[in-house]
């Protein structure tokens, strides 16, 4: 199970996009447990779901899959967008995950909002480009990418 350390936040719709600001989610811990259970269904590797194995590996310990990584961002993006203001995601460009993500670790997601444009064929929506970074405790980034969104303007 995973744990809040934080409330929620009023969450963001196309209007209250501004390019080049900087929206930060609340921290939240990982637990083993609700990891290593993710990772015997979804994603079974050893360096996931074997502690004997996993120790001996160059992580030197159980590590997050990264389709749970990208899962933890989805939980934590619901903090800065209203998921009523998101109508899809539209793609995603640069993806990383430059380190290990370990149980115990408290994470956050960053979003920097690059750009905003109204859409051609839905005049309520416009469609918002920004960069995620997922930080743990350590300030160690274990999720980096852009993601495209198509999101609507307040009613």
């Amino acid at each position: 199970m995973m744990t809040d350390a934080t409330s929620r936040r009023d969450a963001l719709y196309l209007d209250d996009i501004e390019v080049g600001a900087i929206a930060v989610s609340h921290t939240m811990g990982v637990d083993a447990a609700h990891m290593i259970a993710f990772a015997r269904e979804w994603d079974p590797m050893p360096i996931h779901v074997d502690p004997v194995a996993a120790r001996a590996s160059i992580f030197g310990g159980i590590t997050a899959s990264s389709v749970y990584t990208f899962g933890l961002k989805q939980l934590l993006i619901k903090d800065i967008l209203s998921p009523d203001a998101v109508v899809c995601m539209l793609g995603f460009d640069s993806g990383r995950l430059p380190a290990a993500l370990h149980a115990g670790r408290q994470v956050h997601l960053e979003a920097k909002w690059l750009e905003k444009r109204g859409s051609s064929s839905r005049p309520d929506c416009g469609i918002v480009r920004f960069g995620i970074r997922i930080l743990t405790d350590h300030n160690e980034v274990v999720l980096d990418f852009i993601e495209t969104i198509l999101m609507r303007a307040r009613a």
